[in-house]
């Protein structure tokens, strides 16, 4: 308040002040950073307060104490394969909201469907156990997020294909998963997948289509497509990071992202076999195992209302960040075929 020394004081700013181009080059512009030398350089009485009220009053320079690091900027520098630590670094900026069966937001099947309303019915992990379900809610559209089978056999594919052709919905929109080993083109065929699980399961040696024409034509077939019904604008994707080294994995980072890029920004549903990070994706070990890449791009991005995926069976359930519902639908429990199976997610 005394500038009884003020060429020392304002050198000591000019210092700052090239500190911050130095590591903020996108926050103070070649502009501001002149007018900053200008005033900290010359040797001069006026009041320093004043100084800084002028450089302050540059925007550029200004947004640097209000700039809000992105999510991709605080998990930059984390190992891709810690989600655990990945999601604790950007966990406080996501609302999360387990949502209750008997919520308004879900249908309480056999209620009436309200008019105008389209009824989405949701499947997921049901490993060649879908007969065990019991009748399932009609409705509009019939979303089955993958892992029908137990590890993708012709008998597998050809009683899903089946059950699919008894239900009366008029859309059927499905994905593979890690287990639908036989409809990975690339891993199942040149990738080692057949010889690895043909020695335990005895596959047949016929290639994926084959596998694939037990299924497709009883339902919308999705792999990194897209397809519009009722107005409703959803993408299917059947890829998961690397877990157990089954059909569909990819290494996290650069691989998944790849696949994540590919997803449409004009989305109203996105389908998945595998969750976003953070998201009904913890195991009964307590360890996170959903996709940093997804969870960004969702947010980011594609912005879809409705995520649906299982995998992750300890998972199921709906939850909500107060923009969208995360719905996982697996069916099966972690005890597959020897405990009740879970219903499927009714949504209105």
């Amino acid at each position: 308040t005394t500038h009884k020394r003020p060429q020392t004081l304002c050198l000591s700013l000019s210092s700052f002040c090239s500190f911050v181009r130095l590591t903020h080059p996108h926050t103070i512009s070649n502009t501001s950073a002149s007018l900053a030398s200008s005033f900290f350089l010359r040797r001069t009485t006026e009041p320093v307060l004043s100084i800084l009220k002028t450089l302050l009053s540059s925007c550029t320079f200004s947004t640097m104490f209000w700039k809000k690091r992105t999510d991709a900027e605080l998990i930059a520098n984390v190992d891709p394969n810690d989600p655990d630590k990945a999601w604790d670094k950007i966990k406080s900026r996501y609302a999360q909201k387990l949502i209750d069966s008997k919520s308004p937001l879900l249908s309480t099947y056999p209620a009436p469907k309200p008019e105008g309303n389209t009824r989405i019915v949701i499947l997921s992990d049901t490993h060649s156990l879908h007969d065990r379900l019991g009748p399932i809610p009609e409705g509009d559209i019939l979303i089955h997020a993958g892992d029908f089978s137990n590890v993708g056999s012709l008998g597998d594919c050809e009683g899903f294909g089946q059950f699919l052709a008894s239900l009366p919905h008029p859309h059927k929109i499905v994905i593979a998963g890690n287990h639908d080993v036989s409809f990975d083109r690339e891993g199942f065929q040149a990738g080692g997948l057949f010889d690895r699980f043909h020695r335990r399961y005895r596959l047949d040696r016929l290639p994926c289509e084959e596998y694939r024409q037990k299924v497709i034509p009883f339902c919308t077939y999705r792999e990194d497509q897209r397809t519009q019904v009722h107005g409703l604008k959803s993408y299917g994707m059947p890829w998961q990071p690397e877990f157990c080294d089954w059909a569909f994995n990819l290494q996290r980072g650069r691989q998944m992202q790849e696949k994540v890029d590919l997803i449409p920004h004009d989305i109203d549903i996105l389908v998945s076999h595998g969750p976003p990070l953070g998201f009904l994706d913890t195991t009964d070990r307590g360890n996170r195992t959903g996709s940093a890449e997804m969870l960004l791009h969702i947010k980011e991005k594609s912005k879809p209302k409705l995520v649906i995926f299982g995998h992750i069976h300890e998972g199921y359930g709906v939850m909500s960040d107060g923009t969208r519902l995360y719905i996982n639908g697996s069916n099966c429990t972690t005890r597959y075929g020897m405990a009740a199976l879970n219903p499927p997610i009714v949504l209105d």
